[in-house]
C-alpha cells in the first residue's frame, strides 16, 4: 500500500473516532440521574404511578423538573445508596441524606431540602416513668425497656448522650412501622424517632386510644438538614441548577 493511501485513511479514522467519542459523551449527558431512595414516610412516599412524594421527595421532584434535569426514581436499601455514591460509577444521588465530614469526602451535596424536627420519644402503655421531664431524665430510667434502631443518626445533639447512657436497650434493624408496633404491643416501653415520623405513625396507624403517646423534650433543638448526596460523576452545573430550583420554592 502506498504512503498516499495511508495518509488518506488517517483523517477519516480520526474523524470517526472523534464522532464516536462525542456521541458517547452526549449519550452519557442525556442519561437520567438515578435518584436513590428508600420508602420512609412521611419523608419519601412512593405513589401508584412511581413518583415519590413526601417532605423530602416532593420538593426534590419539583426542583429537578424545574431545572430541566432528567431523572429516574430508584428504590434501594439505604446502605446501597451510600455504596453507589461512594463507588462513583454512574450519575446517582441519594435522597434526603445528612451531610457529614466522612460523606463529604466521597460525595457532592445539594443545598438543604428540609430540616427534621426534634427527636421525640414514642412510648406505650407499659411506660411508667415519674421522671420523664427531660431527655436526660428519661435516659436515666433504668427500668425502661428501650428499643432503638441500628444505623440511625439520632441527631448530633443526642447521639453522644445515647452512647454514654446506661440504658437497657435492644438494638434492631427492623423498619420503623415494626418498631412502633412493638411499642404499641408493649414488647418494649420506649423508642426515639424524629417528630414528623412519630406524628405520622400516630395519625395513620390502627392503634387503640392510649396505645401510644409522644413525649417531647423542649430542650432538644431541631434535627439535621436533609440533602441530595450525589456521586462525583454528577456535574457541578447540575448541583448548581438543583440548588437554584430549591431556592425558588
Amino acid at each position: 500500500m502506498s504512503r498516499t493511501g495511508r495518509r488518506l485513511r488517517h483523517p477519516f479514522s480520526g474523524l470517526l473516532a472523534a464522532a464516536l467519542l462525542l456521541s458517547g459523551v452526549a449519550a452519557q449527558a442525556e442519561e437520567p440521574i438515578a435518584i436513590l431512595y428508600s420508602e420512609r414516610p412521611p419523608f419519601n412516599v412512593t405513589q401508584p404511578d412511581g413518583d415519590v412524594l413526601g417532605i423530602v421527595g416532593a420538593p426534590v421532584g419539583v426542583a429537578l423538573r424545574k431545572a430541566g434535569i432528567g431523572f429516574a426514581w430508584e428504590e434501594v436499601p439505604s446502605n446501597r445508596s451510600v455504596f453507589e455514591v461512594q463507588e462513583n460509577r454512574r450519575r446517582v444521588c441519594g435522597l434526603g441524606w445528612y451531610q457529614t465530614p466522612e460523606r463529604a469526602e466521597f460525595a457532592r451535596f445539594s443545598d438543604p431540602i428540609s430540616q427534621d424536627g426534634p427527636l421525640v420519644a414514642m412510648v406505650g402503655r407499659s411506660f411508667h416513668s415519674p421522671e420523664a421531664t427531660s431527655f436526660e431524665a428519661v435516659l436515666r430510667d433504668e427500668s425502661a425497656r428501650f428499643l432503638l434502631k441500628s444505623g440511625v443518626i439520632y441527631t448530633t445533639a443526642t447521639s453522644a448522650l445515647l452512647d454514654k447512657a446506661k440504658i437497657r436497650a435492644r438494638w434492631v434493624t427492623i423498619g420503623w412501622p415494626e418498631i412502633v408496633q412493638e411499642i404499641a404491643d408493649q414488647q418494649a416501653d420506649i423508642t426515639f424517632l424524629i417528630e414528623e415520623e412519630a406524628e405520622y405513625y400516630l395519625r395513620t396507624g390502627s392503634f387503640k386510644p392510649g396505645d401510644l403517646k409522644i413525649l417531647r423534650f423542649p430542650e432538644l433543638p431541631r434535627g439535621e438538614l436533609r440533602r441530595l448526596m450525589c456521586s462525583k460523576m454528577v456535574e457541578d452545573d447540575v448541583i448548581r441548577a438543583v440548588n437554584a430550583a430549591l431556592r425558588q420554592r
